[in-house]
């Protein structure tokens, strides 16, 4: 603490003799405050794509690519298969959004085609029991997930939101596999990780409601705490805040990052947990 403090006298020293009293003082006085506010500020920073992409955390520009290196079932005959479906899907979708002028959400709301892309294909490669997300706006991700589930004939969707007219986008059959939970009055956390623990554990979690810091940070330590092993802990828009890299790197989890289009997509693949023999 001695040598910070000297250091820290010597530089103002240095300070007040080349550029004066004044200036020294504003020097001072926006260290401080900068100091002092740090940590709020952290959180209400937006990050640049370098900010994610730190030391062990890979950025993919490419769903595919992202999948060759980090799911070992991703073989290249599956990946072109799961490519001719979702193109089938994608113009089957964009049909319902045809059929309507009006939509309870804008477009923007609705995730990019990467990452759409990724969901549908995790789900096909994977086979989840269960698939938890938050955020259901017209249901533009909901439908690519249900529609794996379907096409592998196992799986259900469990969503939560707090507006009971989400999914419009989805039909009857789809519905099928989907349940909607809903937060409503208040103490939207203790709603929440009720819903998530009356649950059977979950294969994939998906974020993409409330990208506020702190609420951001509250879905992703429930559902890491609900997800089987393997599983996937997954989140839109992580280039929001620094909610995602910072709970990673808290936690000692090893991210990646999709940059698709204007958004991010962060994922961390869990992997088994180790058995502790005890002969």
């Amino acid at each position: 603490m001695a040598v910070r403090f000297g250091n820290w006298w010597q530089r103002g020293w240095r300070y007040l003799r080349e550029y004066g009293a004044r200036d020294t003082l504003s020097r001072g006085v926006s260290a401080i405050s900068f100091a002092a506010l740090a940590s709020l500020l952290h959180k209400r920073l937006v990050p640049k794509l370098g900010d994610l992409s730190q030391a062990t955390a890979p950025v993919y520009f490419s769903a595919t690519e992202l999948l060759r290196q980090h799911l070992p079932s991703a073989n290249a005959s599956d990946l072109e298969l799961f490519r001719s479906e979702y193109a089938l899907l994608q113009a089957e979708l964009e049909t319902r959004y045809a059929a309507r002028t009006s939509w309870p959400y804008p477009s923007h709301f609705s995730v990019q085609g990467g990452c759409s892309f990724l969901l549908y294909a995790l789900v096909r490669f994977l086979h989840p029991e269960l698939v938890l997300e938050t955020g259901v706006a017209n249901g533009h991700s909901s439908f690519f997930l249900i529609r794996g589930m379907l096409r592998n004939g196992h799986g259900t969707l469990h969503s939560i939101d707090v507006n009971a007219e989400v999914g419009a986008v989805l039909n009857e059959v789809e519905r099928s596999r989907w349940t909607l939970h809903l937060l409503q009055g208040r103490d939207f956390e203790r709603q929440f990780a009720e819903l998530a623990r009356a649950l059977p554990p979950v294969d994939l979690f998906f974020h993409d409601s409330d990208h506020w810091y702190r609420w951001h940070q509250f879905e992703l330590g429930v559902a890491l705490s609900r997800l089987r092993r393997p599983g996937i802990l997954a989140s839109d828009d992580v280039d929001y805040s620094f909610a995602f890299s910072d709970f990673c790197r808290e936690r000692g989890l090893q991210p990646v990052y999709l940059a698709d289009m204007q958004r991010v997509i962060g994922l961390v693949f869990l992997e088994r947990e180790r058995q502790v023999s005890t002969e």
